[in-house]
């Protein structure tokens, strides 16, 4: 079953060394329990007709596993797909080379897909907003990313939403994994506190003539954080914002319940 295979792929990196050691489960097994996930999916809710509706091929939530912290240069892996009318990607790329390294710029004139390593995620993201629309993003923290694999400090993961204002001297200290809100502006979609600042979100909402939404975190970056974290710690405890105010504490719930290898607890606050 889907769940059997999920339960497998999470324990990958005990069966191979170099899996354990770099901190990532196998890449194969992960495309096949997500094929697998896509048909249980298609079985349950699909229909035919959707399908002709999809307009945007998507990347999914990957962790980047690091060789050593002081290497990283730029901490943010960072994607993007970008909409527009008349896109001109050689001179979007030759703009935002600037922010980073390990760019690549691929698309059309209506459509491009970004991937850069970048220590400024909130300012990159503010200035590509006047080039496009921001359709959909990802950003992975590298260094702390190599921190749970290789300098992880405590046996259980702290998790919560980008709802809970933590000091960041906190985050830093216990390790607490953030999973952000999404905040838009129109067709501009940013992610709570990490590619929009506050200050950014005040200057934009005197600014942008379209009032801004929020969305909750997105199922599937719950799984995969849960996933990724579930391998490198004893246990996880989550603690969301109230479900009278978000759905994200029910999503959390569901995608814990699924972790079956080891203890997580999902708090309602």
């Amino acid at each position: 079953s889907f769940i059997t295979a999920q339960k497998s792929l999470a324990e990958t990196p005990q069966k191979l060394k170099i899996l354990a050691e770099s901190g990532v489960v196998d890449a194969g097994a992960k495309v096949f329990v997500d094929f697998l996930e896509g048909i249980s999916k298609y079985i349950t809710h699909g229909k035919l007709k959707d399908i002709s509706k999809a307009t945007l091929t998507w990347f999914d939530s990957k962790i980047h596993p690091a060789g050593n912290s002081k290497e990283i240069k730029y901490g943010y892996c960072s994607e993007a797909i970008i909409t527009g009318s008349k896109l001109d990607l050689k001179d979007f790329q030759r703009h935002f080379s600037a922010y980073g390294d390990s760019i690549v710029v691929a698309g059309s004139k209506e459509k491009l897909h970004l991937h850069i390593h970048t220590n400024q995620p909130a300012e990159l993201f503010y200035n590509i907003k006047d080039y496009g629309d921001i359709a959909q993003i990802k950003v992975d923290d590298m260094k702390k990313q190599y921190e749970i694999t290789r300098a992880r400090k405590y046996p259980v993961a702290l998790v919560t939403d980008s709802a809970c204002d933590i000091p960041e001297e906190m985050i830093k200290k216990y390790q607490i994994h953030i999973l952000p809100f999404q905040v838009s502006f129109g067709n501009n979609l940013f992610l709570d506190k990490l590619t929009m600042t506050s200050e950014q979100f005040y200057q934009m909402l005197k600014t942008d003539k379209s009032h801004p939404k929020s969305a909750q975190p997105g199922y599937k970056n719950i799984q995969n954080l849960f996933a990724f974290l579930s391998s490198h710690y004893e246990s996880i405890i989550a603690v969301h914002i109230s479900d009278k105010l978000s759905g994200v504490f029910q999503q959390s719930l569901i995608a814990g319940n699924r972790i079956k290898n080891k203890p997580i607890a999902v708090i309602n606050s």
